[in-house]
């Protein structure tokens, strides 16, 4: 349960990074 937990967190900050790079591009 924990790890799900961890794997939407970072799916979720992974998606927060990827934002800048497409308004860059």
């Amino acid at each position: 349960e924990v790890v799900l937990e961890n794997v939407e967190l970072i799916l979720e900050a992974f998606d927060y990074l990827q934002l800048p790079f497409a308004i860059k591009n």
